[in-house]
């Protein structure tokens, strides 16, 4: 077995880049490996590693509670009777599903590949329908022939149901979702839009790479609006964000757009808070398996020294898919009384520092929070997520008007504030 640490980015995003099961990634992805079959003892040997693994190192040694032996015999069972080592996968995302915890998880080589290119948009859904919540911008300059408001009807010929955007807090099956696809596919993509329906053929994009990561522009009443898509500096540089901060010097207000922002690291984190807080203020611990605040051992983030400080008004967007790093950040940013944050509420997803391990029989990598986080305040949000102060969500008919009324909200808050 080969163990790596990952931190707070989308579950699993670099796990298979570290164990470099292969260098190129194919055009066309089959999943061979699923349909191969191992003996009983294999699938047996790969529980008891997978569980004992958890055992060990999940950073609650009470396991939230859960009781593993017991969990261990329910499974037992059930791998007995499995075949394949994609009925082996699918038992263990439920076996780790059993300690409702964030950032544990499982993908296959087959699923990371899938994973990679992704439909360029964001979506939400409402009363049972998806709308098109934000398009992404390509860096190449091109468009995406969607707006924002339009309703999803069916991708490829599946209801729009089943699409599902990427997520720290579990691995949702990847090949029955058509939001993942191979490199280079379109998508044809059923939508409403004024009324009437068109299809509309949709290009997939590498994740991150083919667009902009983080888009800025300025609204009336001197008010800067910067959106990430990632809380990573190794796809938003630093020197980007020190930039950014430069920009917004002469604004009046700021407003940061964390909604859907799933992943990134401490540095991100910390140079932001410097800006709003001032450097050396401490943010957050990370206390290892058994730890306690009190504990010396601990890892403690302080923000860092910018020499493009924000003294004036902040809002922070955030919603149910806002996870990890982005949620530490509006956490602490509130607690600090810096910001005021808009929307519904966070998921939860705060303990992100696990250690990634490749399992006997290739049959995945396992990934496993080995820290959780512990304000400067000394709260907690895994499992509970961020509160907006101001609760806010778009409806069907912001959706069909093409409004977007969180923006909206924080946009007459911070005018009505400023003047």
């Amino acid at each position: 077995m080969q163990k790596y640490l990952i931190w707070t980015v989308v579950l699993l995003t670099f796990v298979f880049r570290a164990v470099a099961w292969t260098q190129e990634q194919p055009q066309l992805v089959s999943q061979p490996n699923r349909q191969r079959e191992l003996t009983t003892e294999e699938r047996l040997k790969v529980l008891t590693e997978a569980w004992g693994l958890v055992k060990d190192t999940f950073y609650d040694p009470k396991l939230n509670g859960v009781p593993w032996d017991s969990v261990k015999s329910e499974f037992t069972p059930q791998f007995e009777a499995a075949r394949t080592a994609g009925e082996v996968a699918d038992l263990l995302r439920q076996l780790v599903a059993t300690l409702h915890a964030s950032h544990i998880g499982l993908l296959t080589h087959e699923e990371y590949i899938q994973t990679q290119h992704i439909l360029p948009f964001f979506f939400e859904r409402v009363n049972g329908l998806s709308f098109v919540s934000y398009v992404f911008e390509p860096k190449d300059g091109s468009t995406v022939p969607l707006r924002v408001g339009d309703e999803l009807i069916s991708v490829d010929g599946s209801d729009a149901k089943v699409l599902r955007l990427p997520s720290v807090t579990s691995v949702y099956p990847v090949f029955t979702n058509p939001y993942y696809g191979p490199a280079g596919s379109t998508a044809a993509l059923r939508i409403r839009r004024s009324g009437s329906e068109l299809v509309v053929n949709v290009q997939r994009i590498r994740r991150f790479d083919d667009v902009r990561a983080m888009c800025t522009n300025s609204l009336d009443g001197n008010i800067q609006h910067v959106r990430f898509l990632k809380f990573d500096s190794g796809t938003v540089p630093l020197s980007d964000i020190s930039a950014l901060l430069k920009t917004v010097s002469a604004a009046d207000a700021l407003i940061i757009d964390l909604r859907n922002c799933v992943g990134g690291d401490d540095s991100v984190d910390s140079l932001l808070s410097g800006a709003l807080i001032g450097s050396d203020m401490p943010l957050y611990a990370s206390l290892k398996r058994g730890m306690t605040a009190q504990d010396s051992g601990k890892t403690t983030a302080f923000s860092r020294k910018t020499d493009s400080p924000f003294t004036k008004p902040v809002a922070v967007l955030v919603n149910g898919n806002t996870e990890s790093e982005p949620e530490v950040f509006t956490a602490v940013m509130k607690e600090y009384k810096r910001v005021r944050v808009f929307g519904s509420t966070t998921r939860g997803a705060f303990n992100g520092a696990s250690e990634a391990t490749g399992l006997s029989f290739k049959s995945g990598i396992l990934a496993i929070p080995v820290e959780r986080v512990v304000t400067a305040a000394g709260n907690e949000y895994e499992g509970r997520g961020v509160t907006p102060d101001s609760a806010i969500a778009n409806t069907e008919q912001d959706f069909a008007a093409g409004r977007d009324a969180v923006l909206d909200a924080a946009v007459a808050y911070l005018r009505r504030i400023c003047n």
